[in-house]
């Protein structure tokens, strides 16, 4: 904008608006806008975090359906299990009872046969020690001292059980006569047995008196 001075009065001119010419100008000479696709949806917002949503919601439902899966298999093994330890214990119990029974009862009469049914119980190492026992000490006082030994379990205690190897207690009372024995002897016995299964049997592997 100019000014003229005349005299005391300021005429001013009225101004040119270039504002309105140079956007005109410029919006003439611009390219013309061209629309593009866009990633976003009419919403503005992306549309792959949607579909990822989507996902996430099925997962908790598989999540559930593993859980039930492993569940159920450990259900199974674990009802397997128990299956095995509770005939275990049914089968334990009285082999490891009739075991100690005949391992301390024979009579002079029948001494070779009662040891040879001891033996049947017995396996391992502990068959072949009891074997030598027998021929060395137990065969000559029977016939020689008419000795005889009669063993009454009164009660088992299972300790331990797999499908293969057990722990055992077994509480006896042990009465032995002889000859030279004014009267019969009774003794209180604890004893603790190791068996393992040999095919259909349990078989005694180890005994100590505790």
């Amino acid at each position: 904008m100019t000014s003229r001075i005349e005299g005391n009065a300021v005429e001013a001119e009225p101004a040119t608006d270039n504002s309105t010419t140079d956007n005109a100008g410029s919006q003439d000479n611009s390219e013309p806008v061209r629309e593009t696709a866009s990633p976003l949806g009419e919403s503005g917002t992306d549309i792959a975090p949607t579909s990822r949503r989507g996902m996430l919601r099925h997962w908790p439902a598989a999540l559930v359906v593993v859980a039930l899966v492993i569940t159920t298999v450990w259900s199974i093994l674990q009802y397997r299990h128990d299956t095995e330890l509770t005939a275990a214990d049914r089968e334990v119990g009285p082999a490891a009872a009739d075991a100690a029974a005949a391992v301390l009862s024979y009579k002079p009469a029948t001494v070779a046969a009662d040891l040879a049914r001891a033996h049947s119980h017995l396996t391992g190492d502990f068959a072949g020690y009891f074997e030598k026992l027998g021929t060395d000490v137990v065969i000559p006082a029977a016939n020689g001292r008419h000795m005889s030994s009669t063993a009454t379990v009164t009660a088992t205690s299972v300790v331990s059980a797999d499908s293969g190897h057990a722990v055992a207690l077994v509480f006896v009372n042990q009465t032995t006569t002889a000859d030279d024995l004014a009267q019969p002897t009774t003794m209180s016995s604890s004893l603790r047995l190791e068996l393992v299964k040999v095919g259909e049997h349990w078989l005694v592997s180890k005994l100590d008196t505790v």
